[in-house]
């Protein structure tokens, strides 16, 4: 799972990252966070943007693990 922002630096390098996992059949997904860079948004857990993503991180933990 990768998550980045539309403020992040490296936003496309994230992209081609992400397009190559999933050519070579990597189960990944890619979770894009309005308006940030890298993890800023982290520093407050209350606000949507980091629920949001913790909520798709535990997804995509579980699901492997439940198959």
């Amino acid at each position: 799972m990768q998550v980045s922002g539309t403020g992040h630096l490296f936003l496309s390098r994230t992209v081609l990252v992400h397009r190559k996992l999933r050519r070579f059949g990597v189960p990944v997904s890619l979770h894009l966070i309005e308006g940030v860079a890298i993890y800023p948004y982290s520093s407050n857990l209350f606000a949507d943007e980091p629920q949001d993503a913790f909520a798709e991180m535990t997804i995509f933990f579980n699901e492997p693990l439940s198959e």
